[in-house]
């Protein structure tokens, strides 16, 4: 990551500086700029009267268009756009996180989801940098398959976000090409048009921000992911003291687009501090080893571990490369603080007593292939489960999870270990306010128009309620989806009638969107139907079959019992071959077998399995 002490606001600096800026650092606020260079070598976007209203041609519109987390929750991303023909590259463009959606459990051999960015690729001229709330995989796990698109776009966020980032960037060998500038919620970034103000605030993971947006036609508030606690594993509370001021000294907030996560539960979320208490219980309680199951990300978490862990002397193994490579940064940066002699390779586990072991592991979400999900089906290479180990799931499942998270949970239970959730003792605190908490944000900002976010929109239309109960217009309380575009101008709030393409990107394996709605229909009918293939060779000489039929069922019919089912179809092909074969048009033939075969088999057992034709001809 990059972090230049000496740079402040000039507004002139060459084109190379200028693609290649860092946050400036040291006094309470520093401001650099981002934008179009012009002919005289100065920043453009400066070069523009003061963002008043009254000084805007009446063309310029500011944007604001979700893609991705508005309306279904995950893969979170957000667009800023200043649109005004006048100036170069027709405005400016920020964008607010780049996360990833687990896939639905029908999307067979996806490994996860991201936003699309058709939008964008029409104006990626106009983008001036992208700002970074948290290191969630939900806010950065786009950046790898997105950001190569967008090469020369400054990337901003959090020392400790950064090097998340920097991790994963790895990973794709990105770093060469791409550096992530660190900025602090004490500075201050000009990209363009806009002028953006970070803000601490309180999450799961260290170093989390929410950003003050100010446009040529007010403020906006982003929360980010946050939650109200005064009393933080790491000491970084929610900086309500820089929200009111921000307002303040904008003449009020123009639009608050606040966390909707947890508006359905009541009251305030407990402190992080409970987890300290929880799992100094747990470990004591445990006669052989804890194996602990947690967000890779959620470094604070990993601290409170390491605590428990030096009280009980006991040894702390890591399994999970995700996990691992989090670890490591959280070190380096400084985020992590244990004895040197606290953490042992995993494969040393079976030198030590088990009742002196801590195992931290990912698979929290039951997520495939990952530590703890190996461990419940047996085929961990390094840890088998013992009856008195104890497992904590130290978090909670990700709306959609439910079901992956509690099928591993019962595998795990059928091996004999003791698992605790966190409906059994307090070993995880969310990270998302509860209705009280977004309450507050909401009284203390006092926005204009109050746009919720961050949410499924069962959620945006409770936040939204909040709102109006609490006497809003309703006619400045919006719930929108992914694709609405909120335009604001001199004339005010409105939500577009035109929407952005938006959906989900597949990512499978190294393909990126490659997998689209054909190639998955037809995985789901294999998983779900089986797939019955029909070989069927062909003289060349007289255009007769030349054998019997060959047929392949997998996942179908057990062939052994089902001859009378098999022979069935082979006579119907016959029949089909004999009918079609006159002209020698195999592919049509092909296309009637699977018509015609297709309708057998599901005449005979009310099932479609995908049907294969093959013509061979000898």
């Amino acid at each position: 990551m990059e972090n230049r002490k000496n740079e402040r606001n000039t507004g002139r600096h060459s084109s190379r500086n200028a693609r290649n800026r860092n946050v400036a650092r040291g006094s309470r606020h520093h401001l650099v700029t981002h934008g179009p260079i012009s002919s005289n070598g100065a920043n453009s976007t400066d070069q523009q009267k003061s963002p008043n209203v009254a000084h805007m041609p009446k063309r310029a519109i500011i944007k604001m268009i979700p893609l991705g987390g508005v309306g279904k929750m995950n893969k979170n991303m957000m667009v800023y756009e200043y649109d005004d023909p006048a100036l170069p590259n027709g405005g400016d463009i920020i964008i607010v996180d780049m996360g990833m959606a687990f896939p639905d459990s029908d999307m067979h051999g996806i490994d996860y989801l991201i936003p699309d960015i058709t939008y964008l690729r029409d104006r990626k001229a106009k983008i001036r940098g992208i700002l970074i709330t948290h290191g969630h995989e939900d806010h950065i796990g786009a950046l790898p398959h997105i950001v190569p698109e967008m090469i020369d776009v400054p990337i901003f966020a959090t020392r400790l976000t950064g090097g998340l980032i920097e991790r994963k960037f790895s990973e794709y060998n990105l770093l060469r090409d791409k550096k992530i500038q660190v900025v602090s919620p004490d500075e201050v970034l000009r990209l363009g048009v806009f002028r953006i103000e970070p803000f601490r605030v309180a999450h799961s993971v260290p170093e989390s921000v929410g950003y003050g947006i100010h446009t040529p036609y007010g403020l906006i508030i982003q929360t980010g992911d946050f939650r109200i606690d005064e009393t933080p594993v790491d000491g970084w509370t929610t900086d309500f003291e820089k929200i009111e001021r921000l307002a303040k000294a904008a003449g009020g907030v123009l639009v608050l687009a606040p966390d909707s996560t947890n508006i359905h539960r009541q009251g305030r979320s407990l402190s992080a501090k409970v987890v300290d208490e929880a799992f100094v219980q747990a470990f004591s309680d445990a006669p052989g080893r804890v194996i602990i199951a947690a967000f890779a990300s959620q470094i604070a978490r990993v601290q409170q571990i390491f605590n428990a862990a030096v009280h009980h002397g006991r040894k702390v193994a890591i399994s999970g490369r995700s996990m691992q490579n989090n670890i490591e940064v959280a070190f380096r940066l400084g985020y992590l603080k244990a004895p040197e002699d606290l953490i042992i390779p995993l494969h040393e586990i079976g030198k030590h007593p088990d009742k002196n072991l801590v195992i931290i592991g990912t698979g929290s979400q039951g997520q495939q292939y990952s530590a703890l999900v190996r461990m419940s089906t047996g085929d961990h290479a390094q840890i088998t489960l013992k009856t008195l180990d104890t497992i904590i799931i130290s978090s909670s499942p990700i709306p959609g999870n439910e079901e992956a998270v509690y099928r591993m949970m019962d595998d795990l239970l059928r091996m004999g270990p003791r698992v605790i959730h966190n409906h059994m003792m307090e070993i995880h605190v969310s990270g998302h306010g509860f209705y009280e908490e977004i309450l507050e944000m909401y009284k203390r900002v006092g926005p204009k128009h109050y746009i919720p976010v961050h949410g499924d929109y069962n959620q945006l239309v409770a936040n939204r309620d909040m709102a109006l109960k609490h006497g809003h217009d309703p006619s400045k309380v919006h719930v929108v989806e992914d694709g609405n575009i909120i335009e604001i101008d001199e004339k005010g709030l409105r939500v577009s009638s035109k929407k952005a393409p938006v959906g989900a990107v597949m990512v499978d394996g190294l393909g990126v969107g490659d997998i689209g709605n054909i190639v998955l229909r037809d995985r789901q009918a294999m998983a779900t139907e089986g797939l019955f293939v029909v070989i069927v060779t062909i003289s060349k000489k007289n255009g007769t079959m030349a054998t019997s039929p060959d047929i392949i069922s997998r996942g179908f019919v057990y062939m052994r019992e089902s001859e009378a089912l098999i022979q069935g179809a082979r006579s119907e092909i016959k029949k089909i071959v004999t009918r079609h074969s006159r002209g020698r048009d195999w592919k049509m033939v092909k296309e009637i077998l699977r018509d015609e075969i297709g309708n057998y088999l599901y005449k005979n057992t009310k099932r479609r399995p995908m049907v294969i034709p093959v013509v061979i001809e000898v």
